[in-house]
């Protein structure tokens, strides 16, 4: 009896028609589409954790270059101002000498 039973089951179920196997590659088809979205999507995104990490290592390597800068610079202006032999202030070099 369970024979004749799983031989109905099988000749019922009917075969997928034209119309099945279309909507079933347009499935398919989708599926693939936002699969390779979402690689796209996750490459867009560890590209871009690096972009930051390599933009922060940029600024703090500004940040230490302008902080040389400004050293060098307050040295060279200490160096100038005592190896110049009359220190002229900026009040002497202003005031209107009168005779």
């Amino acid at each position: 009896m369970e024979d004749t039973h799983s031989t109905q089951v099988r000749m019922s179920a009917k075969a997928p028609d034209d119309n099945d196997e279309e909507q079933m590659m347009e499935y398919f088809t989708q599926q693939v589409f936002l699969l390779k979205e979402k690689a796209m999507l996750q490459a867009s995104v560890r590209e871009e954790k690096k972009l930051l990490v390599e933009n922060g290592k940029l600024k703090k390597d500004i940040d230490d270059l302008k902080k040389l800068l400004h050293d060098t610079q307050r040295r060279k202006a200490g160096t100038e101002f005592t190896n110049t032999p009359n220190h002229t202030t900026t009040s002497d070099m202003f005031t209107i000498k009168k005779e």
